[in-house]
């Protein structure tokens, strides 16, 4: 039989050989490229680059641990099999025995509702979709939760969120409202490739906003930036801070903020493109903004990745308002992360 091995010491990785190590799994080696430790709970941590690592991964079977958007997970799973190790994902491992218990709104959880598509959800969100890569892009994030095979991941566009350089450019100059808006980065995006009337940046986390409010904003941009959470209406809610770009709204977190439907906020009436991740709470703030949807049917780049329902649910619901938008679907970040819905009036 197969020894085990894990790829990922980050928090997931951790987390992960703590729960097979309480079930009694045995595991021979632990892999990981940061170097971080050269031990963990007593099991060998390596860079696969090492010759004793290697050898360790050859016919083993490897539970690649990983839950970041910034390590290629298919460059990982084919490094592997070059090895000649059979790979296990986190959406599979249990269809190998390996039995791991994740919260409920970690959106590669298989158990999680919503995490599988539907044939009739399948059938009407490529019904709607505008181009053949955005269908291509859904069918294979399908496949991807349905079977947990890495090699059915898709690659990603990494250079241009938000901005995708397959769909025409966004009208000008552009009146921005940038939903979860970090430390600027997107203002920063959009100031070096469009012209830019007005920026507004919504942020709850103190130490983005502070950040955010660091940023140089081009002189004649009118800037309007808001410490408040996207949410249906006004409430305030416990927020996981101190997390940078993963602060979100959270039952169990530490600190309390005030959310509000932007609707309620702002009654600017010229805003273009709307920018939209909140962490999983980009269905409530749509709903927060549907007048101003309605109204003035802006561009939105909405990421629908957080939670497994919101690739379709966020979809349908925007198609159902009928407001003559067209779809479209590209991912930025690996390992699925980063997918976006561009709606496009």
């Amino acid at each position: 039989m197969a020894h085990l091995t894990v790829y990922g010491l980050g928090n997931r990785g951790r987390d992960v050989v703590d729960q097979l190590l309480a079930k009694g799994q045995q595991i021979s080696m632990i892999f990981d490229r940061a170097g971080l430790a050269t031990t963990y709970r007593g099991i060998p941590v390596r860079n696969l680059d090492d010759p004793e690592a290697a050898a360790m991964a050859a016919d083993s079977n490897c539970l690649i641990a990983l839950h970041n958007s910034y390590v290629d997970i298919k460059a990982v799973h084919y490094r592997l099999k070059s090895l000649n190790s059979t790979t296990i994902s986190l959406i599979n491992a249990d269809s190998h025995g390996l039995r791991i218990d994740v919260n409920a709104g970690y959106w590669l959880n298989k158990k999680a509702p919503g995490f599988i598509i539907t044939e009739e959800d399948a059938i009407f969100i490529r019904g709607i979709l505008a181009d053949e890569k955005s269908r291509t892009l859904f069918d294979a994030l399908k496949r991807y939760r349905e079977t947990g095979d890495l090699a059915e991941c898709p690659i990603p566009s990494t250079t241009d969120e938000y901005t995708p350089g397959d769909l025409p450019r966004y009208p000008e100059p552009v009146n921005l409202l940038d939903y979860g808006a970090y430390d600027g980065s997107t203002y920063r995006k959009f100031a070096r490739t469009y012209s830019l009337n007005c920026y507004i940046g919504v942020e709850p986390d103190p130490e983005n906003f502070a950040r955010l409010q660091t940023n140089e904003f081009t002189s004649g941009v009118t800037t309007i930036l808001l410490p408040i959470g996207a949410w249906h209406r006004s409430e305030v809610l416990r927020f996981q801070m101190g997390k940078k770009m993963g602060s979100s709204i959270d039952a169990s977190g530490e600190a309390i903020i005030q959310c509000a439907a932007i609707d309620d906020v702002i009654k600017y009436s010229s805003v273009n493109v709307v920018k939209l991740d909140v962490e999983g709470a980009e269905a409530a703030a749509l709903l927060g903004m549907r007048s101003l949807v309605r109204q003035h049917r802006p561009s939105l780049a909405v990421s629908v990745y957080h939670r497994p329902e919101d690739l379709v649910a966020i979809t349908r619901m925007l198609h159902d308002w009928r407001l003559g938008y067209q779809f479209f679907l590209r991912m930025h970040e690996h390992n699925a992360f980063g997918t976006v819905l561009y709606a496009r009036p």
